[in-house]
């Protein structure tokens, strides 16, 4: 949804993605220690993982009610980097929570307000939300994560989160139904209907566009054969804008993205050529 919104506002003219992210959030200004010919950190090197900042689960997770204020401290005391912007992937929590400061910046709103107006409203996500004021308490599926007891009792429950700038990374409630109409929305973009006005809200060109491997992500090599050699690589896998994109031999391109947080687990997968999709949700903690 951050990726979707970053798209919409490139379309509309409002930023570049090539544009560097101090020039939206300039507490992020200093963030970086490249080395000194680095090149700035742009919002398209935050979209597909490129920016070299350091893997921070699971400390991002855990850091979804954090304010402006606060991230803005964090911003200005430096993120570590393990290599320089644009040479690898790297996968990144907090350049997503910069992603969200961008569209809060560049919008004039908090960029729940922005997703929830641009994408769950219109396309009648009314189970999607970032907090769970208007949402039916006694739907809400209670996180869990495992104790050291082998009794019943080793379920403990997790408290619920506010939400907060890390909300743009893994902050939203939602439902196997209404992810599931996201993927199609999402999906939708390789077989266009000229009737659907579902792409007054994100082209399918842009929705294309996430879908494209935009960041190779080195996978291992197979194992290898009596020779003592490596066939080669079963797979490719890369990042998009905002999902994963992998191409199978036998199955072609497959579309995903995982989540774990804090007392949920989450998967959401489709195959791009006939279409046929996976939503699983569940509630303990990195549940696979």
């Amino acid at each position: 949804f951050t990726a979707a919104a970053i798209l919409a506002l490139r379309d509309e003219g409002r930023l570049r993605l090539d544009d560097p992210v101090a020039a939206h959030v300039p507490e992020s200004a200093s963030a970086f220690a490249g080395a000194d010919d680095a090149p700035a950190v742009t919002i398209r090197d935050l979209l597909t993982m490129s920016a070299g900042l350091v893997t921070d689960n699971p400390w991002g997770d855990r850091q979804e009610s954090m304010t402006r204020k606060q991230f803005a401290a964090t911003l200005r005391g430096g993120l570590g980097q393990v290599h320089e912007v644009g040479t690898g992937f790297e996968y990144s929590n907090t350049g997503y929570a910069l992603l969200g400061r961008v569209i809060d910046e560049v919008a004039g709103e908090d960029h729940t307000s922005v997703i929830r107006r641009r994408f769950l409203e219109p396309l009648g996500l009314t189970d999607t939300a970032f907090e769970t004021s208007h949402l039916d308490s006694a739907r809400i599926a209670t996180g869990h994560r495992l104790g050291d007891r082998t009794d019943a009792t080793r379920f403990e429950a997790v408290p619920f989160d506010s939400p907060g700038v890390y909300g743009a990374m893994a902050g939203l409630y939602s439902t196997v139904d209404d992810l599931a109409a996201w993927v199609r929305f999402l999906a939708a973009s390789d077989a266009p209907d000229a009737a659907d006005r579902s792409q007054d809200l994100l082209g399918t060109a842009s929705r294309r566009e996430m879908q494209q491997i935009h960041r190779h992500h080195l996978l291992p090599a197979a194992p290898a054969g009596t020779d003592g050699r490596s066939p080669g690589f079963d797979q490719i896998r890369g990042y998009g804008f905002g999902l994963v994109v992998e191409h199978f031999p036998d199955l072609g391109e497959v579309i995903s993205h995982s989540g774990g947080y804090p007392g949920y687990g989450s998967f959401m997968v489709w195959h791009r050529d006939s279409g046929v999709g996976v939503v699983a949700l569940a509630n303990s903690k990195y549940a696979p």
